[in-house]
């Protein structure tokens, strides 16, 4: 049995069966049927460290309030009952209302409500400049990463990798740098030992800049408004591929970066993905082929990782497709657990 709330408690703090007031951001909102085909919202609340599944179901008095008032990124004061269950944790909804000026005399911070990344942005930079540092050695390709990195500090820190599939919180694009980044060096350091014929021809120094700066255009693509991660008007149409390539061939001549170098970087930000999803080019070098798996393997199997700890199934499948355009094992192992 629930307790009486008598305080505001930060979302990320509510313990399980207890109810409690507290401040959250409506990170997403997806209208879903049940397997009898009737209709119900899958409400996503959060915080800076807690995600949560809230059913609204049809039957009860907040479906319609949910389907026509509740926003995407709004922030909202609530009271409800938090849930550790066998599919993850849920939300019971009690009482809701959008938060206002006033309710931060209550503790109210759009900061503290804003999903970030587990670790401290900062943190991220730091260890991303170090790779830099190390494996692309100094010179006018490790001033270029420094030289962007510094005059962009504050939008590097705060973007988000992409707006719903992936790294969706501040930080979050830094998070998917220096993991491309690691998975870049695994491969480039691999096939230059497994093939030591081709060792020459393979630039680690180019491949770590090109993985680093392979999304830089998203610091203006991206941008958080009221807590939700979305494209910018230069997003919808320009892109990020551009945008980066743009970004690195204002800057690399400033730097001292020679010509094929610099083209060689440029290729790689516009090649780094797949065409279907905007890339101009596909990858036409060793380097571009690397940091283009890598970048590949980074957002599918977080995109996957995602897809399956948010999902509310109570089968060994996910319940939807979701992004990946196909249901997800859920390990049975872990639901026991």
């Amino acid at each position: 049995m629930s307790s009486v709330p008598t305080g505001v408690v930060p979302f990320s703090k509510m313990v399980s069966d207890v109810e409690s007031i507290s401040f959250v951001v409506l990170a997403n909102k997806e209208e879903c049927r049940t397997k009898d085909g009737k209709p119900y919202y899958r409400a996503v609340f959060a915080d800076a460290n807690r995600q949560v599944v809230c059913p609204i179901w049809s039957n009860t008095h907040y479906f319609q309030e949910c389907r026509d008032q509740w926003t995407i990124g709004k922030f909202y004061k609530i009271r409800a009952i938090y849930r550790e269950t066998n599919y993850g944790p849920k939300l019971e909804i009690r009482k809701i209302r959008e938060a206002n000026l006033s309710d931060k005399q209550f503790g109210f911070d759009p900061n503290q409500c804003r999903p970030t990344s587990r670790i401290a942005p900062e943190i991220l930079r730091d260890e991303l400049l170090t790779l830099a540092k190390v494996h692309i050695g100094k010179g006018p390709l490790l001033m270029l990463v420094q030289k962007i990195f510094k005059e962009h500090q504050n939008r590097i820190l705060e973007t988000a990798a992409s707006g719903f599939h992936h790294h969706v919180y501040v930080g979050g694009l830094l998070e998917h740098l220096l993991s491309v980044t690691r998975i870049a060096i695994l491969l480039v350091d691999h096939y230059r030992t497994f093939y030591p014929e081709i060792k020459s021809r393979i630039s680690k120094p180019l491949v770590v800049a090109g993985a680093i700066l392979h999304d830089i255009g998203k610091i203006f693509e991206m941008e958080n408004t009221g807590g939700r991660h979305q494209h910018t008007l230069e997003g919808d149409l320009i892109g990020h591929f551009i945008l980066g390539r743009d970004l690195v061939h204002y800057f690399g001549p400033l730097m001292g970066v020679d010509p094929k170098t610099q083209l060689q970087l440029e290729h790689i930000i516009i090649a780094h993905s797949n065409p279907d999803w905007g890339a101009p080019k596909i990858p036409m070098s060793l380097e571009a082929l690397i940091v283009h798996h890598a970048d590949f393997s980074e957002a599918t199997f977080t995109t996957a990782m995602k897809t399956i700890l948010s999902d509310d199934s109570q089968t060994d499948l996910t319940h939807r497709k979701g992004p990946l355009g196909t249901p997800l094992l859920i390990s049975t192992t872990d639901k026991q657990k």
